[in-house]
């Protein structure tokens, strides 16, 4: 069954309503601003906004890097991903900047609705640690990217989009029997998508749905999916330890070099994910 994790279980409802009713998803959900180029002025107040970034003839493409707030005693830090949308082939057009919530705690929940062949889709509130993080990451980014555009924010209340929309990135939702992907209350009928996750994920659909697909193809043939493993030869480095504190990753983000945007698009990435202390200096030899 892979018809997206809506697409689904849409199915299983029409299919069983009196089975397959009400389901819960996750998703990811995510805020925007925009970096304006040095050629682009906007309106704001009485006067304008002009941009400290690159020369119009400067094009940028796309591409992306993610980190971890730091949280709190009471609240774990959650990932977030950091989109640049570049301006080709429109080099005085501003740079879109999206900071998605990848791991949120809220659910959303899915009613079935017979009479219109639609599934009823419902948020929950964002919990105290979702309303931290987002926060935490605001405050991050912001330090990371106003230094190109005066006034740049990514508050909900002069964000470029409305407040935290989530991002259609539809996962979960798909009842399944524990410890398998087979879909409970069948025999032959395996979750082979993103409907088969059950909580957040820290990457595009894709890639989980692939992942998905292999793991219920293999159940169905009757093979065990540890066997999965015997077709990855590539070996993987450990990745780099987080930042000591969000006190320093801001502080190496603010003494980044902002002559370019490229030169500080390399600076502001090592801050945000390999910012590490530096090495203990190596002890006295012995006397």
């Amino acid at each position: 069954l892979a018809a997206s994790s809506i697409g689904s279980a849409s199915i299983l409802a029409r299919s069983r309503p009196d089975l397959y009713s009400s389901f819960t998803f996750n998703n990811h959900y995510y805020t925007a601003s925009f970096l304006l180029p040095s050629s682009v002025c906007v309106p704001a107040g009485d006067g304008e906004v002009c941009g400290e970034g690159p020369p119009a003839s400067t094009h940028s493409h796309n591409w992306n890097y993610g980190f971890v707030t730091p949280g709190n005693g009471d609240c774990a830090g959650q990932s977030f991903e950091v989109d640049l949308r570049g301006n080709y082939p429109v080099p005085d057009a501003p740079y879109q900047v999206i900071l998605l919530q990848m791991e949120p705690e809220m659910r959303s929940h899915g009613n079935w609705n017979a009479s219109t062949g639609l599934i009823d889709l419902i948020d929950e509130p964002p919990t105290e640690c979702d309303l931290l993080a987002r926060r935490q990451a605001i405050n991050i980014t912001s330090a990371s990217w106003g230094a190109f555009t005066p006034g740049f924010s990514l508050d909900s209340s002069h964000a470029a989009v409305a407040a935290w929309p989530q991002g259609w990135h539809w996962a979960g939702g798909i009842p399944l029997v524990d410890g398998s992907s087979r879909v409970a209350g069948t025999t032959n009928v395996f979750s082979a998508d993103a409907g088969a996750v059950r909580k957040p994920f820290n990457c595009h659909t894709s890639m989980v749905s692939a992942a998905a697909g292999v793991i219920a193809g293999m159940e169905a043939l009757g093979l065990p999916t540890a066997d999965c493993m015997d077709h990855i030869t590539a070996s993987f480095p450990p990745p780099p330890p987080p930042p000591v504190s969000s006190e320093q990753m801001v502080a190496c983000i603010m003494s980044c070099d902002d002559a370019t945007l490229s030169a500080y698009r390399s600076c502001n990435m090592a801050c945000h994910g390999m910012y590490s202390p530096s090495p203990p200096p190596p002890p006295p030899p012995p006397a």
